[in-house]
């Protein structure tokens, strides 16, 4: 009821004045000065929880947010209209690095990015001048600092699974019937078949049972009671080298190192760094 007598007075109001933008009072003669104004009502809210929680602006300075807001408004040449732009990109970029150090050091909330660096390449990079490296070479250099750094962070907190699978490594090659390939993937020969042997580019259908050193099962198409098919270049490093070796019908058991595994990454049971023992059953190659 009472936003319904608000909207009826706007509606008739002929003769009230209120201060617009440039400091000019403008008059509230129509019904369309009361939807502009209703549209400047709805569109302050929520505003000034936006400024103190998303932007970490200081509300209690809201004369001088009021200032940029006047000063963005009304008419403005190119020149102007360029030097807002820069301001609202700048705006947006300050509360974006945040963001960028977390994305890039991750855990390590002590590094930071230098904004003045920071900036200078950025401005540098925007003005076509002189660059020590283009986009291309800086997006790889970024990546590969970020995948460094996760690497490093996973052996600091994993490094004891990579340190057990490289001494059950080094004891097992010593085991009867265990064979070592360039790679470092170890493989026993269970039942050898008289199959096609498949390519890298080859679908296949296997059984398979895989644990970890600890004798672990983290999966198993065995314990499912239906085998698994696959590509075999979609698979871990280990299962793409390893059952190339096989011949349909055979049953090998494989030792993967964790650089032919998940390597860093976890995946369900996998912590990062995991040695993996895997027997297999390679059933058939799958016609295309």
């Amino acid at each position: 009821m009472k936003k319904t007598a608000i909207l009826t007075v706007l509606a008739v109001v002929t003769s009230l004045f209120i201060t617009s933008c440039n400091n000019k009072s403008v008059k509230i003669e129509s019904n369309l000065d009361s939807i502009s104004y209703a549209a400047g009502v709805v569109n302050s809210y929520g505003l000034t929880p936006y400024l103190s929680e998303r932007m970490n602006i200081d509300t209690t300075y809201i004369d001088e947010i009021i200032r940029g807001i006047k000063e963005a408004s009304g008419e403005k040449s190119e020149k102007e209209k360029a030097y807002l732009a820069g301001l609202q990109i700048g705006s947006q970029i300050q509360s974006q690095i945040p963001n960028m150090n977390e994305s890039i050091f991750s855990s390590d909330t002590l590094t930071k990015i230098d904004e003045k660096i920071f900036y200078a390449a950025f401005i540098a990079s925007l003005k076509k001048d002189s660059v020590i490296m283009n986009v291309e070479d800086a997006s790889s250099f970024i990546k590969a600092e970020r995948e460094k750094r996760n690497i490093a962070q996973m052996e600091k907190l994993y490094g004891a699974n990579k340190q057990a699978g490289v001494a059950f490594l080094e004891n097992n090659k010593t085991q009867e019937g265990v064979v070592v390939t360039a790679s470092g993937l170890q493989y026993k020969v269970v039942k050898m078949g008289n199959g096609a042997k498949p390519l890298a580019t080859d679908r296949v259908k296997v059984n398979y049972h895989g644990t970890l050193i600890d004798g672990t099962v983290f999966d198993s198409s065995v314990e499912r009671g239906t085998p698994a098919e696959f590509a075999l270049d979609r698979v871990i490093a280990g299962w793409t080298e390893g059952l190339q070796l096989m011949p349909v019908g055979s049953k090998f058991t494989f030792y993967v190192p964790c650089q032919l595994g998940y390597n860093d990454r976890e995946a369900g049971e996998i912590k990062p760094f995991s040695t993996l023992i895997f027997d297999i059953e390679l059933l058939e190659i799958v016609k295309k």
